[in-house]
């Protein structure tokens, strides 16, 4: 990994005592008390473990106490502490190398390994015979949950209708092995990562991992033994053919990962996401039908400050190189002179038109356990373009694209779609895939190897005055997401959406889309192309949740900008938000139903009411204090309180935003 912190984290503190390290990142401490695991850990100004994350093994069915604890640093900078920590159980001795990143990415690759002639127990037959890692989470801290993938069929393409994100289901909850799953509460929480279930050996592989509510806190189980090692079973340890070590590396990452940007969810970047091939005559010569605009004009007028050009720009898929680089470059500098910045697209694939196919194809790929491979998009001029894989060679390539096209073509930033995700892979060549006892071959998930690919992707960009944006549909993966400036999701459930809004709940909204609890800022995807679904409903959510859908089109832009226009005319930069969640909002709604969020600047509240019932016609909301007066933020129609009440018509999933003033008396 690079050694150079990068922005906007600090680099790392650490104290450590004989046996206790304390260890802080931004935002966050990690205490290690005569552990390899966290046993306290501090996010969001707030301690979120019931207990500390311990492992606990069984012999014979009995737990054991853990004795002969050691631990060494081995290396401490800015940037990164490494160390490694001894412990014994019983007959077996557990080895950790940990490693503590400065986004606060914790890696531990563990071993469980029998004692040979120094074992506490004469015989060398290994007991050990259950073997879990459990996270306690105070319960104020664990209402809400994300996994990936989304379904159980892999992770390869995303189920259009699951959402895999919402609060904790009472009693908790059972899943097969994934490669991530976070708990936490809206502003922060703790994610765990691992690439494989290698050497995960259970009887029922539905309880891999496990939600455990109990009355204080909710507990991460992860399972990997509930029996003797297979490998061990009826075999002695001696010299000539020794018990193999079991390995496991898994990480741990709390959240939010970095600090929100100033106004990162109004006027931090206003994007727009053009779906289709712009050319210059484009943005400055074609001009609407109806309104008798320019593009251009029309991005200016809507406060559009970036702009995201997708695939077609690249005349192979996902490869940089411009069909018409001096038009590109005209484009370009168009924007800039209007005050816009652009985006260039890179993808997550390989195309049969690259001019080393025939030679790198079969390591840059994905491929299945059958050796297939997977995705194989068709765009003109015609080509197919396949998953790739970013353990293979095709990182560094990709990489140096990104220089080439924003140093040749003056791009300002890189829209990077499905880049983030690392998608199962068993692509023996470059490294992915394991063969289990039986001579089966198996995926695994790239984890680390995309942490360190997309960590380059990102300090290109910023090296060169740029950002990243990512579209990373229903994969909020912390160690990844680190290293990326937006994200961009909910482009799998637009279909499901359009059959009925009440498909995304509003947990899963703030467990997945709604960036805080990352530390991200957040937009969400509006493929209003699809008949019954229009940029007024989807923003009926997002607004709700301080979170912006983003434009494709000049009718959706003129809708967001009008909305953008009441927000900086009331100054929500410098406002307090008030979730509807959250005790504190000075507007409550009283029909169940309808929820209410506002911002409060001085006298002054800006509310945002949603209506989510196709029953309900009407909402009635109450005020803490005195409203002196009320209006429609969009109309400017002024609307009657009564007895501090106001009964408002909505319809359904179309918010409205009101303007009240409080009486200052």
């Amino acid at each position: 990994m690079s050694t150079k912190v990068l922005e906007p984290w600090t680099p790392i503190k650490m104290t450590k005592s004989d046996l206790d390290m304390n260890v802080k990142v931004w935002g966050r401490t990690y205490e290690f008390s005569q552990s390899m695991f966290p046993t306290r850990i501090v996010t969001a100004e707030k301690d979120i473990l019931a207990s500390p994350i311990a492992l606990h093994s069984f012999f014979e069915g009995k737990e054991a106490e853990y004795t002969d604890y050691s631990c060494l640093v081995m290396e401490e900078n800015d940037s990164e502490v490494k160390f490694v920590v001894t412990q014994t159980a019983e007959n077996i001795v557990f080895n950790g190398h940990v490693t503590v990143e400065y986004d606060g990415f914790i890696k531990l690759d563990l071993s469980v390994i029998p004692f040979w002639e120094y074992a506490k127990i004469e015989n060398n037959v290994p007991r050990l015979d259950r073997l879990y890692i459990d996270i306690p989470v105070k319960k104020e801290y664990a209402s809400l949950y994300h996994f990936w993938p989304n379904d159980d069929t892999g992770g390869i393409y995303p189920n259009h209708d699951v959402v895999n994100s919402g609060e904790l289901p009472k009693g908790g909850a059972d899943l097969i092995f994934k490669p991530y799953v976070w708990s936490g509460w809206e502003y922060g929480g703790i994610g765990v990562a691992s690439e494989t279930d290698k050497n995960i050996e259970l009887k029922d592989k539905r309880k891999t991992i496990q939600f455990i509510e109990e009355d204080d806190r909710v507990i991460i189980r992860l399972n990997l033994l509930d029996d003797i090692p297979a490998d061990w079973q009826g075999r002695k340890d001696v010299w000539t053919e020794t018990l193999k070590p079991i390995d496991y590396s898994i990480a741990f990452q709390a959240t939010p990962i970095r600090p929100l940007p100033e106004n990162a969810t109004r006027d931090w970047h206003v994007y727009y996401h053009s779906g289709r091939e712009i050319s210059s005559y484009d943005i400055m010569e074609r001009k609407d039908s109806v309104s008798g605009k320019t593009l251009m004009e029309e991005w200016v007028e809507g406060g559009i400050t970036w702009v995201v050009l997708h695939e077609r720009w690249s005349y192979i898929q996902n490869y940089g190189i411009a069909k018409d680089p001096d038009d590109l470059k005209k484009v370009i500098d168009e924007c800039h002179k209007n005050g816009i910045k652009v985006m260039l697209y890179f993808g997550y694939e390989y195309s049969t038109l690259a001019p080393q196919w025939h030679d790198k194809a079969d390591d840059y790929l994905l491929k299945t356990v059958k050796g297939n491979y997977c995705g194989g998009w068709q765009r003109p001029p015609y080509q197919r373009a396949f998953i790739a894989c970013y353990r293979g060679g095709y990182a560094q390539g990709l990489q140096e694209r990104v220089k080439f096209a924003m140093d040749e073509y003056g791009a300002d930033g890189i829209y990077t779609d499905g880049t983030y995700i690392p998608w199962e892979c068993a692509n023996v060549t470059h490294g992915c895939g394991y063969t289990d006892k039986n001579g089966v071959l198996h995926t695994t998930y790239p984890v680390f190897a995309l942490r360190e690919h997309v960590r380059k992707l990102y300090e290109i960009a910023h090296e060169r005055g740029g950002i990243v944006d990512t579209h990373q549909s229903s994969c909020c993966l912390a160690p990844t997401l680190a290293f990326c400036d937006s994200y961009f999701d909910g482009e799998n459930i637009q279909d499901a959406l359009a059959r009925g809004m009440e498909f995304l709940s509003l947990d899963a909204f703030r467990a997945e889309y709604m960036g805080k609890n990352l530390g991200l800022p957040t937009h969400f995807l509006a493929a209003t192309n699809i008949p019954g679904l229009t940029i007024r409903k989807i923003s009926s959510i997002t607004l709700l949740h301080d979170v912006h859908a983003r434009p494709g089109n000049v009718e959706d832009l003129r809708y967001i900008s009008v909305v953008r226009k009441v927000f900086r005319e009331f100054d929500t930069d410098h406002a307090v938000w008030h979730p509807y969640w959250d005790e504190s909002n000075p507007v409550r709604t009283k029909t169940e139903g309808a929820f209410c969020s506002s911002y409060s600047n001085g006298n002054d509240i800006l509310a945002v009411i949603t209506n989510t019932s196709e029953d309900i016609k009407s909402v009635k909301l109450s005020f803490n204090g005195i409203i002196s007066s009320a209006e429609n933020a969009f109309t400017k129609e002024k609307i009657a309180a009564k007895d501090n009440e106001i009964e408002l018509a909505i319809s359904a999933y179309d918010a409205q935003l009101l303007i009240l003033k409080a009486d200052q008396r």
